[in-house]
């Protein structure tokens, strides 16, 4: 499985706090505007005004007219794919209602399937978490911030298995339930049986690794 190259990592986090709220109010309300905002979060509209700039100018938002083909009709404010992103990655948004708003766009939203099947929902969420995150890291946005993403697989790939490696370190994780129902079918429908295997050999990796790290200590401890 490959790398992520860190050189195409990006600076993730948004620069304050503001911004961070509207962006979380933009993606729960698709009629937010001005007024809407500025009553939400208690701040003027000079104050708004600054911090939406700032986030249509890194693509995680979009201003639009609320009727297409009347160019004076009310200005709202809309997500974007990568704007969607950051508030699974980090706004703690509702994953359901996320995957409603990506439509039929966006890598993740292919994997709708094996997502939603899930039946851990602790699980699911921490598979599109990192799933975004992986995103966001390797600036994955076009300057529209659509996904830009020529290997879902390989992103699909990465995410899955960060996501098992991140939830083993949990003391109550059950890794059964990960797998329940229709998952083990939906993942087979995604993925090739090479593919399978190479999440497997990596896993294996990660844990000769752990296991080489242990030795390591208990030899320090003895």
């Amino acid at each position: 499985m490959k790398k992520s190259p860190s050189g195409n990592r990006i600076e993730n986090r948004l620069k304050s706090e503001l911004q961070e709220n509207i962006l979380r109010n933009i993606c729960n309300n698709s009629k937010s505007d001005y007024s809407s905002l500025s009553q939400s979060l208690g701040k003027d509209r000079i104050t708004i005004l600054q911090s939406i700039k700032s986030l249509i100018k890194n693509a995680f938002v979009v201003e639009e007219n609320i009727s297409p083909h009347h160019k004076k009709s009310k200005r709202i404010f809309q997500p974007t794919v990568k704007g969607i992103c950051y508030s699974i990655a980090y706004l703690d948004a509702s994953i359901d209602d996320m995957i409603k708003l990506f439509g039929d766009q966006g890598e993740l939203a292919k994997y709708r399937e094996f997502v939603t099947g899930v039946s851990d929902y602790r699980a699911r969420v921490e598979f599109m978490r990192n799933c975004a995150k992986l995103m966001l890291e390797l600036g994955l946005f076009d300057e529209t911030g659509k996904s830009k993403v020529t290997s879902g697989k390989e992103l699909f790939k990465i995410g899955l298995a960060s996501s098992l490696v991140s939830l083993s370190s949990e003391r109550n994780f059950d890794a059964s339930k990960f797998f329940k129902n229709q998952s083990p079918d939906a993942l087979k429908k995604i993925l090739t049986k090479s593919e399978l295997k190479e999440i497997k050999n990596y896993l294996t990796e990660l844990k000769g690794n752990i296991d080489e790290i242990m030795s390591g200590l208990v030899r320090q401890l003895d």
